[in-house]
């Protein structure tokens, strides 16, 4: 055993070599502890400081939907029928009045501004004429869109603009938390605010000395990971040649942030044919049922005539797809492919979710229909009519 640590020391570089041997020494090690008043951070103490822990901004933000599935467990229900009722409720109720039928409203108001907003146009154009300048029209109607919008108390995007995506975002990191995922969608975007909230500078009490660390990078990992070794090694009663370096790193690392979180009823009370919702679809019935959903909301789609509709043909049926609607069918394969690897608990929710946004959006074409742009009025075209005569035959 000795000889095999030789050889693997000498291998390192000299002066990790020169500072383990160095913390090996326990006179050296007590007057390098009392030498210094503010404690080198160990392996060990760094290693948990960089374990992944839950993020204080997601669990603030998921306390409610968390509290609303629980509500929902604790009458009885199973989780494959709390998840659907869940998205019933919540896209039914709350995103329908406070975002999705406001946003309609305001869609009807600015369809009916376009003879203003045209008006505009035409005399900025005309301006930018006569001066020489460059004019991009559909920069310069979208410019003059929001303007009008501004005006009329009307606009594009507010704060409820962005509550149907953040609900979204929030009920499904709420079900990937407590299937015990690891990090999502929302503790990615929130880290940064946390890093900037829970910044901490360091201060150095009166009277004391300000810590002086190693003169070289190489020392500094070599007493961070002998610190590391002999922590393990006092906790276990080995001696630290016997624990492998790495063990010390991935024990914590491996640990899951949300083992507080986990739902054990989520691996029982599942469909017959994915009974532990935890874990993602083994027969991909949840995968294709979403993607259907989302090619059935882009493909039955109605979109509102942009101008006055024409007198129907035989034809008007058989468009063919446009670009919109074909980068639409492309995302919504992609994410398919990618929710094979999600757990069928978030699924369930996905799926009743998206097919209650497709069938209020067919309730809101027939309730709310967008108009046409208002034109001027058309003359009506005169048809020739052709008379023909026929001449009286004699007897």
């Amino acid at each position: 055993m000795a000889s095999l640590l030789l050889r693997r020391s000498l291998l390192l570089p000299p002066a990790i070599r020169t500072s383990i041997y160095q913390s090996s020494l326990p006179h050296l090690r007590r007057h390098a502890s009392t030498a210094t008043t503010h404690e080198i951070p160990t392996a060990a103490s760094e290693v948990a400081a960089a374990a992944p822990a839950i993020n204080p901004f997601a669990e603030s933000l998921m306390t409610i939907p968390s509290l609303l599935l629980d509500t929902l467990h604790a009458t009885g229900l199973p989780w494959y029928a709390v998840l659907p009722l869940t998205a019933l409720i919540v896209r039914g109720g709350l995103v329908y009045n406070f975002s999705t039928l406001p946003a309609r409203r305001r869609a009807v108001l600015r369809r009916n501004l376009s003879p203003i907003v045209g008006a505009h146009m035409r005399r900025t154009l005309i301006q930018r004429r006569i001066k020489k300048q460059p004019a991009f029209r559909p920069l310069l109607y979208f410019q003059t869109m929001i303007a009008m919008s501004r005006d009329f108390k009307i606009p594009l995007f507010n704060v409820r603009s962005l509550l149907n995506f953040g609900v979204l975002i929030a009920m499904t990191e709420t079900v990937r938390v407590k299937c015990g995922g690891r990090e999502g969608v929302l503790s990615l975007i929130t880290k940064p605010l946390t890093w900037l909230f829970s910044k901490k500078y360091p201060t150095v009490a009166a009277g004391s000395e300000p810590m002086k660390m190693a003169s070289s990078p190489d020392e500094i990992l070599a007493e961070r990971l002998f610190d590391a070794r002999e922590a393990k090694a006092q906790a276990a009663g080995l001696s630290s040649s016997d624990i492998p370096i790495e063990a010390v790193h991935l024990e914590k690392l491996n640990t899951n942030p949300y083992a507080a979180y986990i739902e054990p009823s989520m691996r029982t009370e599942g469909l017959s044919f994915i009974p532990d919702l935890t874990l993602p679809d083994p027969t991909f019935t949840l995968p294709c049922l979403l993607t259907l959903t989302m090619a059935a909301g882009i493909l039955l789609r109605r979109q509102p005539p942009l101008t006055t509709p024409e007198v129907p043909t035989p034809d008007a049926k058989k468009q063919p797809l446009t670009n919109g609607q074909r980068l639409g069918l492309s995302v919504s394969l992609l994410f398919g492919l990618g929710a094979t690897q999600f757990p069928a608990a978030v699924l369930l929710y996905l799926v009743p979710n998206m097919t209650i946004a497709w069938l209020q959006g067919r309730w809101l074409d027939v309730k709310y229909p967008i108009p046409g742009t208002v034109e001027p009025c058309r003359k009506p075209v005169r048809l020739k009519v052709r008379k023909d005569f026929e001449m009286p035959t004699q007897v």
